[in-house]
C-alpha cells in the first residue's frame, strides 16, 4: 500500500506562477520514492478561500474543510512555506491557525483526530530565518497532532557561493546542504509513516480521552474553555 502524502503549498502565489516551494516539495517526493511507493497531491492554498478563524468550518464560501479533510486522508502532511520578513508565509499561519479546531477534535477513542499522521516541513526564502521559521511551524504542527521524525525539514535561505542565483529552482536544486536535509527528511517521512500504522492502533487511551470519546460535545466545551482563558 503506497504512502499517502498530501502537500500543503503556503506560497503567496497562484498554482498559474512558478512556486520555488513547490519544486522543493516536488524534490522531497522523489527522494521518498527511493524508498517506497508515494501518493501524492500537492495543494496551493493560495487557489482557496481559506477565511481567517479558528473553527473547523467559518461559514458560506470558507474551503478550509475541503482542505482539511485532505490533509486528514493522507498519512504524511509536507507543509511548505516561503520564507518573508523573517517568518512563515502569511499563508501558512492562516492554514496554523485554522489547524486550532484540531485541538477539539477527537477520534473513536477519544483522542486528537490527527494522531498517527507525520509532517515534515520545507521551507524556501531569500533570507536566514529557516530554523526560525521551522520552529515555529513545528511547533504548531506537534501541538494539534502530528509527528515529526527527527531532521524533518528542508530549506534554502539564498544564493551562497556554491548555489549563486536568485531562487530554489535555478539554484538551490543540487545544492549539497539541501540534498542532505531533504534525503534525510525524505528517508525519516517514509520510515515513520509505516511505523505509525503498527503503532496508532496501540496508542491507549487515557481517562481524559475515554471521558472524551464518551461525551465529545463535553469534552469540546471544556477544552475551548481552558483554551480562551
Amino acid at each position: 500500500m503506497p504512502v499517502r502524502v498530501c502537500g500543503l503549498n503556503c506560497s503567496l502565489k497562484s498554482s498559474e506562477k512558478l512556486s520555488n516551494t513547490s519544486v522543493m516539495m516536488q524534490d522531497v517526493i522523489d527522494w521518498m520514492r527511493e524508498h517506497d511507493e508515494i501518493e501524492y497531491e500537492e495543494l496551493r492554498v493560495a487557489d482557496y478561500n481559506i477565511k481567517p478563524g479558528v473553527e473547523w468550518d467559518e461559514g458560506e464560501g470558507d474551503e478550509w474543510p475541503q482542505i482539511g479533510a485532505r490533509v486528514l486522508a493522507a498519512e504524511v502532511l509536507l507543509f511548505g512555506t516561503p520564507i518573508w520578513i523573517g517568518h512563515p508565509s502569511s499563508i501558512a499561519q492562516r492554514v496554523i491557525e485554522r489547524m486550532d479546531a484540531w485541538l477539539f477534535s477527537y477520534d473513536e477513542l477519544g483522542r486528537k483526530k490527527v494522531y498517527g499522521r507525520v509532517a515534515g516541513v520545507a521551507i524556501t526564502g531569500n533570507e536566514d530565518g529557516g530554523h526560525h521559521v521551522f520552529a515555529e511551524c513545528a511547533q504548531a504542527l506537534n501541538d494539534v497532532g502530528f509527528v515529526l521524525p527527527p531532521e524533518s525539514r528542508v530549506y534554502w535561505t539564498g544564493w551562497t557561493d556554491d548555489s549563486p542565483g536568485p531562487n530554489y529552482a535555478s539554484a538551490g536544486r543540487g545544492h549539497k546542504s539541501v540534498q542532505y536535509m531533504g534525503q534525510h527528511m525524505a528517508r525519516n517521512l517514509v520510515v515513520f509513516a509505516h511505523a505509525m500504522r503498527e503503532v496508532t492502533p496501540k496508542i491507549a487511551p487515557l481517562p481524559s480521552d475515554v471521558e472524551a470519546a464518551s461525551d465529545p460535545e463535553s469534552a469540546v466545551a471544556r477544552a475551548k474553555a481552558l483554551h480562551e482563558s
